[in-house]
């Protein structure tokens, strides 16, 4: 088969000479049949070569458009994504604005119930002072009267004299008119007397009807905190949605204002003397100086010493008599005991061991806007997941997370005391739970709203935040006393 195909290629492609004339001379160019072959094959590889680059082109040609199609699409995409983006920042700017405002409302909120509390605490002691004033007047009225009553029983007795005596009637008439005179005196004086007496009745009614209105005013002002609160609470979660595709420029952000400058740094350590008295033994013997003090601190915080008192049977039923200040009697020894088992209730020590106070009680630059805040506790500042004790004996009311708080616990005293430890690391106790003194309820950590590790410490009483420091100068004077003792 090979031999015969062979035999007809050589007899289609015999031996061919060209001649070739050129400037009179002749040339011969013999194509012998393999010459043939090679230059058919290569016409069909040219022709092959073109075809298959013809095809590459037009295939190429489609690829290209496909990709134009597929980057036209992706730049579209890419612009609907810029909107969003642009649209969610919009949004971020306008729920940062949001929150400003509501801040900005809860610290107007703040000043003006404390400038309310402040002149409710002013109308009651005038309204006392003009009490006292009243009782005054109505003494002197009372003596008025009891004069008036004995000039009228001078002049009755004159008259009766001068019926019976003829002698000296010139003198008598000298007296009764000398005591006629005294008597209208006294009845102008009783007059005036009745005056201002009236007058302050109605100075204490109008001072009444302030308090009254103030009281009003100052729930109402309550109630509008709580409202902006709670308003605040549904921002700051609109934010956390809002905030989700940026976590890794805030966290940046974080690390940033973690990394600003301390202030008001002073290392404090406060360790209470392991006396059998325990926190109550400085007070267990008759005349021991420095609870004056102690409980001017407490009251100051908002602490009611008689009633936490009587709580622990400090004031047998059925007894009465006048008031009279707890720093100016010696106690009876059941009232000691029962005033150590109450000052074991409070939390007078700090819940580190160790610490740094980084930011105080009370109003404050906040350290994320800059804006004017109030700070209802302390920052407390140690190493990361440092333990953190509770300050007193009570039950977990809370253990979880709290909005900006982060991981929080909330110890109940009793009383209508409570305390409350944020920004843990991890909690180590549960709901519920029973504590003994300075048992251990987590660790010191930076969740929520956080600069840097530290527990945020809070000491409520009826539920309003009160200065934690005064509870711990109460605790450090209770060891100074005890050290000078």
């Amino acid at each position: 088969m090979v031999e015969q195909t062979g035999s007809l290629v050589r007899r289609a492609l015999v031996e061919r000479h060209i001649e070739i004339r050129s400037r009179g001379k002749v040339r011969r160019v013999t194509l012998s049949w393999t010459w043939q072959v090679a230059t058919i094959l290569m016409a069909v590889l040219l022709v092959a070569g073109t075809v298959r680059l013809a095809a590459g082109y037009v295939n190429a040609h489609r690829r290209m458009a496909h990709k134009e199609a597929e980057v036209q699409k992706a730049e579209a995409s890419k612009n609907d994504l810029n909107s969003l983006v642009e649209q969610l920042q919009q949004r971020l700017e306008q729920a940062d604005q949001d929150i400003a405002e509501v801040r900005g409302r809860l610290a107007n909120v703040a000043a003006q119930n404390a400038a309310l509390r402040g002149a409710l605490v002013s109308t009651d002691s005038r309204l006392r002072g003009l009490d006292a004033m009243q009782n005054d007047l109505l003494a002197e009225r009372d003596h008025a009267q009891e004069q008036l009553q004995g000039a009228e029983a001078a002049l009755t007795a004159k008259s009766a004299e001068l019926a019976h005596m003829g002698r000296g009637l010139d003198a008598t008439k000298s007296d009764l008119e000398e005591t006629e005179q005294q008597r209208s005196e006294l009845g102008v004086r009783l007059h005036r007397l009745e005056a201002e007496l009236q007058d302050a009745t109605n100075q204490s009614v109008q001072y009444k009807t302030s308090w009254e209105a103030a009281q009003r005013k100052l729930q109402a002002v309550a109630e509008e905190r709580e409202k902006v609160v709670a308003e605040r609470d549904g921002l700051l979660g609109r934010l956390a949605v809002l905030q989700q595709p940026l976590l890794p420029e805030r966290g940046r952000l974080g690390k940033a204002a973690a990394d600003s400058p301390r202030s008001d740094a002073v290392l404090q350590a406060l360790s209470l003397p392991k006396s059998p008295g325990g926190l109550g033994g400085f007070i267990a013997d008759e005349g021991r100086l420095g609870w004056t003090e102690v409980t001017a601190l407490l009251s100051s915080a908002g602490v009611d010493i008689d009633k936490l008192a009587a709580r622990f049977g400090a004031v047998p039923p059925s007894q009465g008599g006048p008031f009279v200040a707890l720093g100016g009697i010696k106690q009876a020894k059941g009232d000691n005991e029962a005033l150590q088992k109450a000052l074991k209730t409070l939390p007078l020590s700090a819940p580190l061991a160790h610490y740094q106070l980084e930011s105080r009680f009370g109003p404050r630059v906040d350290p994320f806007n800059r804006r004017p805040s109030f700070h209802p506790g302390l920052d407390l500042a140690a190493p990361f997941k440092s333990p953190v004790f509770n300050t007193a004996p009570g039950v977990v009311v809370f253990a979880g997370l709290r909005s900006d708080y982060g991981k929080v616990v909330e110890v109940d005293h009793g009383s209508g005391i409570v305390t409350r430890y944020a920004h843990l690391h991890r909690i180590t106790v549960a709901l519920g739970q029973h504590l003994g003194a300075r048992e251990q309820i987590g660790l010191l950590g930076s969740t929520g709203r956080s600069s840097g590790p530290h527990v945020h410490y809070e000491v409520m009483v009826n539920g309003t935040p009160q200065d934690p420091e005064k509870f711990l100068q109460a605790g450090r004077s209770i060891v100074q006393v005890s050290q000078q003792q």
